[in-house]
């Protein structure tokens, strides 16, 4: 019952910045995987959990594209023609300092609140 731990939070339209502060694309997470859009919001593709807690990927014409797997060389997807490879560039949104932002901005929200009610 992995849906039923995740909060309101994770299933946010979610902007991905690189190390500069540039803007590299948005996800949006629903039950069964998670979205992707380019940094003017079109639709890229998605990625959706399979049975082996790993994700399938489809593009946004919902092609087949491959599915991640366990590394091998380095490599760590199954193209839908039987080859191995890296994960497509375009399911790559990691922001280094997503996390750490979001703290700091509700961290600063609830001092502020605290501030006012005390």
């Amino acid at each position: 019952m992995e849906f039923l731990e995740k909060s309101f939070d994770d299933f946010q339209f979610k902007p991905h910045f690189d190390n500069q502060g540039n803007l590299k694309g948005f996800t949006l997470k629903d039950i069964v995987g998670k979205k992707y859009f380019d940094e003017n919001g079109n639709y890229k593709g998605q990625s959706i959990k399979n049975f082996n807690n790993k994700s399938d990927y489809f593009d946004s014409n919902n092609k087949y594209l491959g599915s991640s797997i366990d590394e091998i060389n380095n490599k760590g997807f199954l193209k839908a023609d039987g080859s191995i490879s890296s994960t497509p560039k375009m399911f790559e949104l990691k922001d280094p300092n997503f996390h750490k932002n979001i703290h700091e901005h509700f961290q600063n929200y609830r001092s502020g609140l605290l501030r006012k009610i005390i």
